[in-house]
């Protein structure tokens, strides 16, 4: 970047909109806009990358004047200042640390002095037990402010179930707000994919069915509902993001919605890049709003003077979300985690409900055994082509993992796999392993998400030992065909 504040043309998009935003956020914390300072850093984690992605894009200079900007504009406090459990300064503390737009090193380093986290890339502590402090505090003002700054900071994230609990004890203290449940349910789009149970599953997956002696849940649910109406009011890609999914809203004035949308009598911006498809999405949940027996009498009696594309348009969405949340009750049945392995503990129980497995500690369990079996008897090291690399299929579990809710899982694998199959294919080459775990059995779709780890969805839950043994029989697979392709003999 030049003294003018140009870019350089053959920059690729995201890094050069990393530099716009920085120049725009320098300029503001120069004139000590804050407000402005706060919007545009957050747009960083929206349109470039998440911040514990930040130093791999080979912008190390630009991130480093970010998290100064950052720490100059919020101060954070001192790590070494943090006060002990039971302090009455902790809630204070606590709420300073968080009340940041950007997670800097100097202020996860200051939210490490006060959570034991198991993540400490940016962005990533797990703030559920701070949450649960903070519920059993005494009412005093800074236990409402941490409790706002939990259900919002980008410095850390709090899991959906504390995220219900902080909810609920805004409604206790009377001040459960719209700001609160936008943030609440805005910020709980980054938490973890689309596929795992969201804060709306939580806190009302059962229906009406569970008992609301406080009114906790009526009240939310209003506030939810506004919420929806309003981010949905002039139709926008930015404020699609935002917008919670689940559940649906309630009423026949979000399907009339849907409707105007589709037919373009409500008129929509542009989408984010070709091919968008957020006005789909966007009409498809509108339209598949919940409604009571007497709002479908009602609907059914609107419909009849529509034109029949209309008709036919809302009893498509009406039957994609009652298949959807078919599938969400099947996933929130009471019983043992559908991930579960018996007698096999994971190695780490995640807070959406999602664990991780070492494969090694799975190589006893049927499945996995008899994939190992079917597998070569040595994985040749064909892309290093030393044979120093080979690895015995007794060996191979030590380098795979897994982790996931059942119905999505991550595949990973460590460094030494690299060199029996390929896991960086160039442009136009096949990714053979990406192919393989797409065609194993109850697989609806792989992706590579990174050199070392694929995002795998399944069309029926598995268990992690289920899921691993069709790891196996997928790099069994690809091997077999970069051998074949290779002219290369395995000992099968």
């Amino acid at each position: 970047m030049d003294a003018s504040g140009g870019f350089d043309d053959g920059a690729d998009p995201e890094r050069e909109t990393f530099r716009r935003l920085l120049a725009q956020a320098r300029a503001q914390a120069s004139t000590g806009d804050r407000a402005g300072f706060t919007s545009t850093v957050s747009a960083f984690s929206r349109e470039v990358v998440e911040p514990f992605l930040a130093r791999l894009m080979d912008l190390d200079d630009e991130v480093a004047e970010l998290e100064a900007l950052c720490d100059a504009v919020f101060p954070p406090p001192d790590a070494g200042a943090a006060p002990p459990a039971g302090s009455p300064h902790r809630l204070v503390f606590a709420a300073d640390v968080l009340d940041g737009p950007w997670p800097t090193s100097r202020r996860t380093a200051a939210l490490l002095s006060v959570v034991d986290s198991d993540d400490g890339r940016p962005g990533q502590p797990v703030l559920d037990a701070l949450a649960e402090e903070a519920i059993a505090a005494p009412p005093e003002p800074a236990r409402i402010r941490l409790l706002r700054r939990l259900l919002s900071t980008p410095v850390g994230f709090t899991g959906r179930p504390a995220a219900a609990r902080v909810l609920s004890a805004l409604h206790a203290a009377g001040k459960l707000n719209a700001a609160a449940v936008e943030a609440a349910f805005t910020a709980d789009r980054r938490v973890a994919n689309a596929d795992k149970p969201r804060l709306g599953d939580v806190v009302f997956g059962d229906g009406d069915g569970r008992p609301d002696p406080t009114g906790f849940r009526t009240a939310l649910r209003e506030q939810y509902d506004e919420l929806v109406w309003r981010l949905t009011e002039a139709p926008d890609p930015d404020e699609w993001h935002r917008t919670p999914r689940s559940p649906a809203p309630r009423g026949t004035r979000f399907v009339r919605r849907g409707l105007d949308l589709w037919t373009g009598r409500l008129p929509a911006a542009a989408g984010a890049y070709d091919g968008d498809p957020y006005i789909d999405e966007m009409v498809e949940f509108l339209c598949g709003a919940e409604l009571t027996d007497g709002e479908r009498t009602d609907l059914d009696g609107w419909l009849r003077d529509r034109p029949e594309a209309e008709r036919q348009k809302v009893a498509q969405c009406r039957q994609a979300a009652a298949d959807a949340a078919a599938k969400r009750a099947r996933k929130a049945r009471p019983g043992p985690a559908v991930h579960a392995v018996p007698d096999v503990e994971p190695d780490r129980l995640h807070p959406d409900g999602a664990a991780s497995y070492a494969g090694s500690r799975l190589t006893a369990a049927d499945p996995v055994s008899a994939a190992l079996a079917r597998a070569p008897r040595v994985f040749l090291a064909l892309i290093d082509d030393d044979p120093e690399f080979s690895i015995a299929r007794a060996d191979l579990c030590a380098f795979l993992h897994v982790a996931g809710d059942g119905w999505t899982y991550e595949l990973s694998l460590s460094d030494e796999v690299r060199s029996i199959v390929e896991t960086g294919p160039g442009e136009g080459e096949d990714d053979l392993l990406e192919q393989q775990l797409a065609a194993r059995p109850d697989v609806q779709s792989a992706f590579h998400a990174d050199r070392e780890w694929f995002e795998v969805k399944l069309i029926r839950p598995l268990p992690a030992d289920e899921m691993l043994a069709r790891y196996i029989d997928a790099l069994s697979a690809a091997h077999r065909e970069e051998a074949r392709r290779r002219g290369i003999a395995l000992d099968d």
